[in-house]
């Protein structure tokens, strides 16, 4: 039944029939071109393969019996010339080379007087009876030299009769040339002229023709130009409009729409397309409803928990004070760890605060002009007395800071943040260096410290909430997570970036960029939730795609390396010089990788994207 259905769209399909439609038109228009250019070539060869013969063989005619008549001068004067030498020297060749030419002699005179017209017949006829008399006269003279009676033989040769005949011959002959001469010369102008006319009326049939050809030619030009561009007008525009709009549906715009009324089979792709669109738009409306349940049930929910939170704490401080009672020593370490707990539990829900404003856009910032250098000395010192077991030794290299726009307090968290990390992880009698310069547009500061390091898959997902690297590590210090990703929030919720370059067991260092501009209409950062996984399976069933059963290994191995943007559109320039992809091949999976990639920033980490653009970014000059 499928089978039966894609024939008949294939031969019945209103496209199919337009095809059919537009190719009969145009075989039945060159059809009408070459029966018309048979017929004009016909008017042309008519005249050609009549007149123009008739002239050739009325020249050939009169060329043929000249050549007989010259013919039968000569043979005239080699009978004349033998007879006369076989008389005076009774020398027996000559007699033989007279009987010998005689026979063509006589076959050529009764040629010409078949092949002449009346008047040749006449005057070949009166030719013909001469040279009767003259062989008849030359036979009887070798007849009597041959019984040795010379003298007798040479008088016939010499008589009157003879030379009479003789006179009679050749006057035939200069008669045929006089006459024929003026008659070659008629048939000569005569076929001249007719090639003349033959040549006038070609050129004025191929005039007339031509302008008669080029008027039908432009006609069907025009016709074939209308409707070649009709109908690929009714193709090629609701496939431009289809590409349009699905180029609107990858960037995410499920608004697009199409109004394809063809009534063919696009109008029908179109009606799909249309379908599709709706059902991602409705998806993406759920989805957003989602983001915006659960950012409100976060909201709530922290709030509603850290509502008894400063209560309970209170209630539990003036517990170990005394308030109520002298407690014993176990009683005093139990209400103390219950103490160090609910603190810890109001740090975490002050983070989910935080996490729901940052994706709400309700993060507060507040904007003064100021001078960065005294609160960055300031965190600095105060960080120095952080775990001061460790004599972590902080190393800080500043730069000429400008006075700028922004909320000191939020940028401070931020550098607090990086800075308790990087002294959790480092080494004991290690150090950490801070520098902080202005880069462009922006202000650039870093952390580097000399700790543990990450390797490449841990760096890329670092940001997203709940996870740690080196886990085992990282809960010896407590945290849940989410510093990093409420750091995120806070830099690219200003316009401004955060990465860190890291090798396991070479320490880490950690990039963040402040505008020199505030951007003080917030959007929502999306934070709590990330693609990265979902990145890495479709990257990774396109290696399997493109590379079939090796994409699964060389995809391994990028992972080790790091799976960034670059690093792969690298990774395929070499296949291609290698000779395993073609340029084609190759160029459609640069495409897939992008898509992947070419995601807003609200939908993947900006260092998910590839570190090295920020760093090349930075640091060119």
């Amino acid at each position: 039944m499928e089978l039966k259905g894609s024939l008949n769209r294939l031969f019945f399909g209103k496209i199919s029939r337009k095809l059919v439609f537009l190719l009969l038109v145009f075989s039945l228009l060159l059809g009408c071109v070459g029966y018309v250019s048979l017929r004009i070539i016909e008017g042309i060869a008519a005249p050609i393969n009549e007149d123009l013969p008739q002239g050739v063989r009325l020249i050939s005619e009169t060329s043929e019996l000249d050549s007989l008549a010259q013919f039968i001068r000569y043979y005239d004067e080699v009978l004349t010339q033998s007879a006369r030498n076989y008389a005076f020297t009774s020398d027996e060749k000559w007699r033989t080379r007279y009987y010998m030419s005689a026979p063509e002699l006589d076959r050529m005179i009764k040629e010409a007087i078949e092949k002449g017209d009346e008047e040749d017949k006449s005057i070949f006829s009166s030719i013909d009876k001469a040279n009767l008399a003259l062989v008849d006269m030359e036979e009887r003279a070798m007849s009597l030299t041959g019984e040795g009676r010379n003298s007798e033989a040479i008088g016939i040769l010499e008589s009157e009769e003879y030379w009479d005949q003789k006179e009679v011959y050749e006057a035939g002959l200069r008669e045929y040339v006089s006459r024929r001469g003026a008659k070659y010369d008629e048939a000569f102008s005569a076929s001249t002229g007719r090639i003349d006319a033959i040549i006038k009326t070609i050129s004025q049939k191929i005039s007339s023709n031509t302008r008669y050809f080029t008027l039908i030619f432009m006609a069907v030009l025009a016709f074939s130009i209308a409707a070649a561009l009709l109908f690929s007008g009714s193709i090629s525009k609701p496939i431009l409009e289809l590409t349009n709009a699905s180029k609107e549906l990858e960037k995410g715009n499920f608004k697009a729409r199409v109004d394809i009324r063809t009534g063919d089979e696009l109008g029908e792709l179109g009606n799909t397309f249309n379908k599709t669109a709706s059902t991602l738009e409705r998806a993406d409306e759920e989805r957003s409803q989602l983001d915006k349940a659960k950012t409100e049930f976060l909201s709530i929910t922290s709030h509603e928990l850290r509502s008894p939170m400063t209560p309970m704490k209170a209630q539990l401080q003036m517990l170990l004070r005394g308030y109520y009672g002298k407690l014993n020593k176990k009683q005093k370490e139990s209400t103390d760890i219950i103490l160090r707990n609910t603190e810890r539990l109001d740090g975490i829900i002050l983070d989910f605060l935080e996490i729901s404003r940052i994706e709400a856009a309700r993060l507060k910032f507040n904007f003064v002009k100021t001078d960065l250098i005294g609160h960055i000395n300031n965190v600095v010192k105060e960080m120095k007395a952080f775990m001061s077991e460790k004599r972590i030794k902080i190393e800080l290299d500043l730069g000429k800071l400008p006075v700028i726009e922004a909320d000191p307090d939020r940028t401070m968290q931020v550098l607090r943040n990086l800075l308790n990390n990087a002294i959790k992880f480092s080494n004991n009698n290690s150090k950490v260096i801070v520098h902080v310069e202005p880069k462009d547009k922006h202000i650039l500061f870093s952390v580097k410290d000399s700790g543990i390091g990450m390797s490449h898959q841990e760096r890329i997902r670092l940001f997203e909430p709940f996870y740690q690297a080196e886990q085992t590590i990282y809960r010896k210090y407590g945290g849940v997570g989410l510093g990093l990703s409420i750091c995120r929030g806070i830099v690219e919720s200003q316009g401004g970036k955060i990465w860190a370059e890291s090798e396991s067991g070479k320490g880490s260092t950690f990039y963040f960029t402040l505008p020199l501009v505030p951007v003080k209409e917030m959007k929502p950062i999306r934070v709590l939730f990330s693609d990265q996984e979902i990145i890495d399976v479709k990257l990774r069933n396109i290696f399997n795609e493109i590379l079939g059963p090796m994409g699964e290994r060389e995809f391994e191995e990028l992972l080790e390396k790091g799976v960034t943007e670059g690093n792969i559109l690298a990774y395929i320039n070499s296949l291609v010089e290698k000779g395993i992809l073609d340029k084609g091949s190759a160029e459609s999976f640069k495409n897939k990788v992008k898509r992947v990639f070419a995601k807003p920033s609200s939908d993947i980490n900006h260092h998910e994207r590839g570190i090295e653009h920020e760093i090349e970014y930075f640091f060119r000059k």
